[in-house]
């Protein structure tokens, strides 16, 4: 739209159609440009058997190991959902990142309570690893853990962060 000045001067000015239209464009590259680089995952089922003493231990710290759930070196992970199937009334399992201690403990699942459906999630460092270990369990029964993540490459890691 173009509209003439008292002084003789032209001022090219934008129509409200013209700036919604901008508007969307711009809207719809800066949200493209956000998740560049993001990528949901479905993370390794993580299966095992509960040992004659009732423990059980899932999850490895060898990436080559099918048993490995955890990004790959380079990435980061914000998981979403951790879900466990085969434990009995009563029986838990406790989930942790990293090494099994007090200072990387994440969540206790239950028979009754069997998934985490995170609102941020839990935030997988490159490195980082999952581990699932349970005690007093039924032996021989069979434990199961699957779940979901948003990838992103390490250096956007701020990407995974709240949203």
């Amino acid at each position: 739209m173009k509209a003439k000045l008292d002084f003789g001067a032209e001022i090219d000015i934008l129509s409200k159609g013209e700036f919604d239209d901008g508007v969307d464009h711009l809207a719809g590259d800066i949200w493209r440009r956000y998740a560049e680089g993001l990528k949901h995952v479905r993370f390794p089922v993580m299966r095992g058997s509960v040992s004659a003493a009732g423990d059980l231990t899932l999850g490895s710290t060898d990436f080559a190991d099918l048993t490995y759930v955890g990004p790959r070196e380079g990435y980061a992970w914000r998981i979403s959902r951790i879900s466990v199937a085969g434990l009995e009334t009563g029986e838990t399992v406790s989930v942790y990142f990293g090494e099994v201690g007090a200072s990387r403990f994440v969540r206790t699942l239950t028979a009754a309570s069997p998934e985490w459906d995170t609102s941020h999630g839990l935030l997988l460092h490159p490195g980082d690893h999952l581990v699932i270990t349970g005690s007093g369990l039924t032996a021989g029964e069979v434990v199961t853990v699957n779940g979901e993540a948003i990838e992103a490459p390490a250096e956007q890691i701020y990407k995974l962060i709240g949203g």
